[in-house]
């Protein structure tokens, strides 16, 4: 993990404090922590230059953290999050006390996730190997698999963002190409 000032960087490893250096996200949070999701040790917060560390004793029993949102669906303040992770699914909670979120469709369960995005209108989006899930109003809303959406048949969910016409940009891992499928708003 690395902070640039002015034309300096400074490093921030292992030793000191962060439980890997193989970084794979990170949030920004409306309170100005830094969420840091490790490749296979969890999830860190720097906040006001002190490095937590949180893992299986704290409910985040697959620490493969690649991506982390703030709950849209709080407050400001409550200190919610989601946090997506390869092999374990989604977690969602607050520090100290995070929860697997089910990501089963049918029979079929979806464990590896990569991304996670929340969005204006308070829903939760995220996605992985052969899967795109919308939370809202505190259930699922909608999911997308391989089975469903052909564009998921041989991808994995790799990117989502939100633009400013609140269309849902989603890139994924096509095998023969980049591609991003797009979400566009309802005008209707």
């Amino acid at each position: 993990l690395y902070y640039l000032s002015g034309d300096k960087f400074w490093a921030v490893r292992e030793q000191d404090g962060l439980s890997d250096n193989a970084v794979r996200s990170l949030l920004a949070d409306w309170e100005g922590n830094l969420w840091v999701g490790t490749r296979s040790s969890g999830l860190n917060r720097v906040a006001r230059e002190q490095l937590t560390v949180f893992g299986a004793s704290d409910g985040l029993t697959n620490e493969f953290v690649r991506a982390v949102a703030e709950a849209a669906d709080t407050p400001p303040g409550d200190g919610r999050l989601w946090v997506a992770t390869i092999g374990g699914g989604m977690y969602r909670g607050q520090p100290g006390r995070f929860e697997p979120v089910p990501s089963v469709v049918g029979s079929v369960t979806y464990p590896f996730f990569e991304s996670v995005v929340t969005t204006r209108d308070g829903s939760l989006w995220w996605g992985g190997a052969g899967a795109l899930f919308q939370w809202q109003d505190g259930k699922e809303a909608t999911n997308y698999t391989r089975f469903t959406a052909p564009w998921l048949a041989d991808a994995g969910v790799t990117a989502l963002r939100e633009d400013q016409n609140e269309g849902l940009w989603i890139g994924n891992s096509a095998p023969d190409a980049a591609t991003v499928a797009v979400k566009l708003p309802d005008t209707t």
